[in-house]
């Protein structure tokens, strides 16, 4: 119903003492949406892209296709009514196969490297590691190297330089990828300086300060030991608790600007370090980035070496 107040359609279940605050949130985009991707711009006919990206779907986290396409010819069938052959399916998984990085859509180690070795520029190590993996990788898995020399007919060298090749290889291509699975963490400054009008401007960043105050709970048990003035121990707690709460206001209302007032006058001299030095620092004119010493914020008045690299280290700073 359009007439429905506002505040029927809203729930609250924090409390009053609860803090509240917006979380930022990110997103990365899968092992399994770059692969998509990558497949959407090939020119290949709708039912092919389908079942590649039906196989795309079945890679596990290194890029592996671990499960038999007879099986996967089934579950098309059962799960989606899609009824396909294995060839059809050896032709969709060639689609996967071509996408990077090389060695995706492999269904073991050897056919992994193999991948990867048939997209190199080719040479005399290129043509001596993929003989050796396409008909010899039992021998090389088990060091069997005097076999492949005789049965290749190279010497030691040759064989050198195709293990070099081979070993320089990814046996776990979809990993090469798994950074961008992590959602990107949004860096939130202390402080910021800001050029206005030729000078620079800093302002504190107050969402990072904690929220202080006191707990609901004290206010309410004053207010119950009030009632009680007549009684004897509800009048001496209600003395001890507002004694306690008084103590408490002083750093709740001072400590957070103390600790503001703390880092902002080191950060005053650092920008008026940079606005005598001609705003170098932060505005190079494409002579580089500028180093500033802490040597130079050091010999600023009431700065000692120590307070300085602290704030150096902690500080996270927008220009």
């Amino acid at each position: 119903d359009d007439d429905t107040p506002d505040y029927k359609l809203s729930v609250k279940n924090t409390g009053p003492d609860e803090e509240e605050r917006d979380m930022p949130l990110a997103g990365g985009t899968t092992f399994q949406d770059n692969m998509r991707s990558q497949l959407g711009l090939r020119d290949i006919d709708e039912r092919t892209q389908l079942l590649a990206e039906h196989l795309i779907g079945n890679l596990d986290e290194d890029g592996y296709l671990r499960r038999e396409l007879d099986a996967i010819v089934n579950d098309l069938a059962f799960t989606q009514n899609v009824m396909a052959t294995k060839e059809e399916l050896e032709k969709a998984l060639h689609e996967v196969q071509s996408l990077d990085p090389a060695g995706v859509g492999a269904r073991d180690l050897r056919e992994c490297l193999l991948l990867q070795v048939r997209r190199m520029p080719h040479s005399l190590e290129q043509r001596i590691a993929e003989a050796i993996l396409n008909k010899h990788f039992e021998a090389f898995s088990k060091k069997h190297y005097e076999r492949i020399i005789d049965r290749l007919e190279i010497d030691e060298e040759a064989l050198k330089g195709a293990i070099e090749l081979i070993v320089r290889l990814n046996p776990k291509p979809g990993n090469t990828m798994r950074e961008t699975d992590k959602p990107a963490q949004e860096i939130i400054p202390d402080f910021s300086v800001m050029a206005i009008d030729g000078a620079l401007e800093l302002s504190l960043n107050s969402r990072n300060a904690p929220e202080l105050r006191v707990s609901r709970t004290y206010r309410d048990m004053m207010q119950e030991y009030a009632r009680n003035k007549k009684d004897k121990d509800a009048k001496e707690a209600l003395q001890f608790i507002k004694q306690k709460l008084d103590n408490a206001k002083q750093p709740v209302k001072f400590g957070i600007n103390t600790s503001n007032f703390k880092l902002h006058k080191p950060l005053r001299n650092v920008v008026a370090v940079c606005g005598i030095a001609g705003n170098a620092f932060f505005a190079p004119r494409g002579r580089g980035i500028k180093i500033l010493p802490t040597t130079n914020l050091i010999r600023q008045p009431c700065q000692c070496k120590r307070t300085v690299n602290k704030l150096v280290a902690r500080a996270a700073s927008t220009v």
